[in-house]
């Protein structure tokens, strides 16, 4: 499975050493080292990174850029970023700027496998569980019923669960061999994920697009610079369809409004008529803004993986007690017939022990969880219940500077909390002390 990941995303720095390998890199070049120094003393004093400056240091040494020496490491778009800046005296700029972004992704894939494990386990139990139920209960209740149980049922998940897989990692390789620009138009209209692919584009856009204005080049010379990069890259694909779209006599922003990927607000900027040193200072703006957004969208994004975990968990979970609960059906009613036909066939005692084990399990695994999601609920409601208290702590202090000791009846009698607040910060354990809530 490893291999099949790797050849559909390349085998390329992580996230994680990517953001660490750059910002270490910034400070040192931040300070004085040289780009041959900083690896170095990053080779020396960081184990993790030692095999990766190395490999850098061996292409400095043949005469390659830095851009060029990383080519093997990380993706195009972040070859051509650290391309402009290297030509242009921006390169510990971008670093500190690629090392930012790839700690958010980092921390975001942290993140998201922090919310798995629990939902994981889960589905490895009922796993477990489903096919205890195929393979011992079910053949035991249709044994019962004088029914059989058909084997090729059994395969059918498992055969589903396969060709979906399959189905994905074909996609994948599809979308690794289309055109860059085609690849990113296809992927915006995919639902949740969309959005976020959008915004990445025009973060990456735009912040190639300020250093090179920072540097005073005008739209001819960053067309020149542009054609010079990856032709597997975005920036190039997008800077060959503009300068073909000029040389036919249209405008760029004709060109640019031809793409869903870019957004309008990154037109009007370019079309904004500044001058360069003030469209750049717009452009740096505009990438901070959209790097915000893309952050705040991911977070919300990752936050609702768990819960639909846990809604595809419970769908399972009531599958399961329905394979459980219709056979004992099926089964009770059977002895019910036989008993008044004078033929009486009952449950074992082996029986009767599996279908409460299957059941004391299904209820150890959501009652825990149920407990644990109480437990967060109330953590939060303190925490918020703390920091209006604190608000209006300090919304009378702006009023009564000279009061020391704030107290809840004097936040109460003030109308600052209602009395239903006050009892139930008090009843939360929230203390005020030297004006402060905790």
């Amino acid at each position: 499975m490893n291999k099949i990941l790797k050849s559909i995303g390349g085998d390329k720095l992580s996230k994680e050493l990517q953001s660490q390998l750059f910002n270490k890199l910034a400070d040192l070049l931040t300070i004085g080292f040289s780009l041959n120094q900083g690896l170095k003393f990053i080779g020396q004093t960081y184990p993790g990174l030692t095999k990766t400056t190395q490999q850098i240091i061996l292409g400095l040494k043949r005469g390659e850029s830095f851009s060029q020496a990383c080519t093997e490491l990380v993706t195009s778009e972040v070859v051509d970023q650290l391309k402009i800046a290297e030509q242009h005296g921006q390169l510990h700029t971008t670093l500190e700027q690629l090392a930012r972004f790839n700690f958010q992704r980092s921390e975001q894939r942290k993140k998201i496998r922090a919310l798995l494990v629990y939902p994981l386990m889960l589905i490895v139990i009922l796993a477990v569980l489903l096919a205890l139920i195929h393979n011992i209960l079910l053949p035991q209740l249709a044994d019962l019923n004088g029914m059989s149980v058909r084997p090729n049922n059994q395969a059918r998940p498992l055969a589903l669960i396969g060709i979906a897989l399959g189905f994905i990692i074909f996609i994948g390789l599809i979308l690794k061999k289309m055109p860059t620009v085609k690849r990113y138009s296809i992927l915006i209209r995919i639902p949740l994920i969309g959005k976020l692919v959008k915004q990445y584009v025009n973060y990456y856009l735009a912040t190639n697009l300020a250093v090179l204005l920072e540097n005073g080049l005008t739209s001819k010379d960053i067309l020149t610079v542009i054609s010079q990069f990856n032709p597997n890259s975005l920036i190039y694909e997008l800077g060959s369809e503009v300068a073909y779209h000029l040389q036919n006599g249209d405008s760029y922003r004709v060109s640019l409004f031809r793409h869903s990927l870019i957004d309008s607000e990154l037109i009007s900027l370019l079309d904004s008529g500044e001058t360069i040193t003030e469209m750049a200072k717009l452009m740096t703006a505009y990438s901070q803004l959209v790097f915000n957004n893309l952050i705040r969208d991911s977070n919300k994004l990752i936050s609702l993986i768990q819960p639909t975990v846990f809604i595809v968990i419970g769908l399972v979970v009531t599958i399961a007690y329905l394979q459980i609960l219709m056979p004992i059906y099926q089964s009770i009613r059977g002895a019910l017939l036989m008993k008044i036909s004078g033929k009486r066939k009952a449950f074992t005692l082996i029986e009767m022990t599996i279908v409460l084990f299957v059941i004391s399990l299904l209820i150890l695994i959501i009652i825990p969880n149920l407990t644990k999601q109480r437990k967060n609920a109330e953590t939060i409601h303190a925490g918020a219940m703390t920091s209006i208290v604190q608000s209006q702590i300090d919304a009378y202090l702006n009023v009564h500077p000279s009061d020391l000791n704030v107290t809840y009846e004097e936040l109460q009698a003030e109308g600052y909390l209602t009395k239903k607040q006050v009892q139930k910060a008090k009843s939360e354990k929230i203390r005020i002390t030297n004006n402060e809530a905790n």
